[in-house]
């Protein structure tokens, strides 16, 4: 007679309640350098990650990159987490600033321009490359690709 049939209306709770048991032991155990364990936590809650990021942005690729920074953040600061049975909504918040700051044109993004916009004014527009930059570069068409040197291991410029 040990054995109860649990109800089907409390199923949902107690399957969060043992996500958040665990959940507070993977915390404990990355807190101590577990890197195996954050690795856990992270396919627990990316997929719940990549949605509140999605809401926010409404762009499939920009909420992965955002995904990526935010836990790359939690795990750098994981232990200024005061209370390890609020991870997910430490994690949220975290996400959350991250996508406002990424949305917010004059924060450390805003110079950033998926390349799909550079050229999407169509054939001979010019393309702006930022009014720091305007003086120096000039106005480029599209079509036309400056050689732009770049470094590699040996540190020489390569054109």
């Amino acid at each position: 007679m040990g054995h109860e049939l649990i109800a089907e209306d409390r199923l949902p709770a107690l399957l969060q309640e043992h996500q958040k048991v665990a959940d507070q032991a993977l915390v404990e155990r990355a807190r101590r350098g577990d890197q195996d364990a954050f690795s856990e936590l992270v396919r627990a809650h990316r997929a719940q990650a990549y949605g509140w990021a999605n809401k926010i942005t409404r762009d499939s690729h920009l909420a992965e990159d955002i995904v990526q920074d935010a836990l790359i953040r939690a795990f750098l600061h994981l232990g200024t987490l005061v209370d390890s049975n609020r991870f997910l909504p430490w994690l949220q918040r975290i996400i959350r600033n991250q996508a406002y700051m990424k949305l917010r044109r004059g924060g450390p993004f805003g110079k950033e321009q998926p390349f799909t916009t550079i050229g999407s004014a169509g054939a001979g527009a010019a393309v702006d490359f930022g009014s720091d930059n305007q003086a120096r570069l000039g106005r480029y068409r599209p079509d036309f690709v400056p050689a732009i040197p770049f470094r590699s291991g040996g540190g020489q410029a390569k054109q």
